[in-house]
């Protein structure tokens, strides 16, 4: 909770000890056979998104720190606004999972464009103030029932 204020903090450390016992693990459970070190291990995308994480969040306030800045404060640390752009370009990109630097570039313009013009959505449960409903308890008129016509049996043709 308390604030990085130096790129010698000592959390910056106890980190890279977390890294080394995750590493540790792993090699230690690497000599069982296939189901035991299933049970007894991470897979291997958790194992790398740790590794990812601390180096990266390491990485950020070593260089935060190192340009100049007094203090980070960790807890507003977030990769939320990220992770909207790319779900705004996948959303322009349709269907495809291979854009070309081309589509990329031109749903960068949409994208700024929409930013830019400050265009909200006016859909969804998020966005903007709701004022309080009113709800009409007067009984509805009733509709007259709809009856199909009843047709003979000796009418219909059986030819």
């Amino acid at each position: 909770m308390a604030r990085y204020t130096s790129v010698d903090d000592v959390r910056f450390q106890e980190l890279r000890e977390f890294e080394h016992y995750i590493r540790t693990w792993g090699e230690q459970v690497e000599n069982l056979d296939d189901s035991s070190k299933a049970k007894m291990t991470l897979s291997p995308q958790t194992v790398t998104g740790i590794y990812m994480t601390i180096n990266g969040f390491i990485g950020a306030m070593s260089y935060l720190l190192s340009i100049g800045a007094k203090f980070v404060n960790a807890r507003v640390f977030c990769q939320d606004p990220i992770e909207q752009y790319f779900s705004k370009q996948r959303g322009y990109g349709g269907g495809l999972n291979n854009v070309s630097a081309d589509t990329f570039f031109s749903n960068e313009s949409k994208i700024s464009i929409h930013r830019d013009l400050n265009v909200g959505r006016k859909s969804g449960n998020t966005l903007g103030h709701m004022t309080a409903m009113t709800v009409d308890e007067t009984p509805r008129a009733k509709r007259k029932r709809f009856e199909l016509p009843v047709i003979p049996f000796s009418s219909l043709d059986r030819s």
